[in-house]
């Protein structure tokens, strides 16, 4: 297994990995206008903001993905880091490919001089091994994460259902 960070023209793969992440959490297709997601993609890579790592097998197919970005607070003594998206294909789970994306996202933080990183881990009524999954690797519970959409008549927003 090889973690490679990903450039532009991984593009439609992060958001192919995405969509699986974002179906199987909410039961629901991931609903998006391609050339706007990917010019997204293409334009937050280049500014630097935004930053995914693929999990590549022995047959070159990517089976994970980890993407954050940058935030900022007084909270957190200036910049950190989100994990926005992270994904491991179902049938090879609990393999250690988290860990190994995990730590390169890490290794990010600390390159880039950001004094933590933040996740929002799905709700633990149903994802309770993911909660322990981050609890085992340093990280510690900060509290609920909430969301407002600018436009919820629109439904575009991805997350989970309300």
């Amino acid at each position: 297994m090889k973690i490679l960070e990903a450039n532009n023209q991984h593009a439609k793969v992060i958001v192919q990995k995405v969509a699986e992440l974002i179906e199987e959490l909410g039961n629901k297709p991931f609903v998006y206008n391609e050339a706007e997601i990917l010019c997204f993609i293409d334009d937050a890579m280049e500014k630097g903001i935004y930053t995914a790592f693929l999990a590549i097998n022995n047959t070159e197919k990517v089976v994970g993905i980890l993407t954050l970005g940058e935030s900022c607070a007084v909270y957190a003594g200036g910049k950190f880091g989100v994990i926005h998206e992270f994904y491991i294909n179902p049938e090879i789970r609990s393999q250690g490919i988290g860990k190994l994306l995990l730590e390169k996202a890490k290794q990010k933080s600390l390159d880039l001089n950001w004094n933590r990183l933040e996740v929002g881990a799905p709700p633990t009524l149903v994802w309770d091994r993911t909660k322990d999954f981050y609890l085992r690797e340093g990280f510690q519970e900060i509290g609920p994460r909430l969301k407002w959409l600018a436009e919820p008549q629109l439904q575009a927003d991805p997350g989970f259902s309300d």
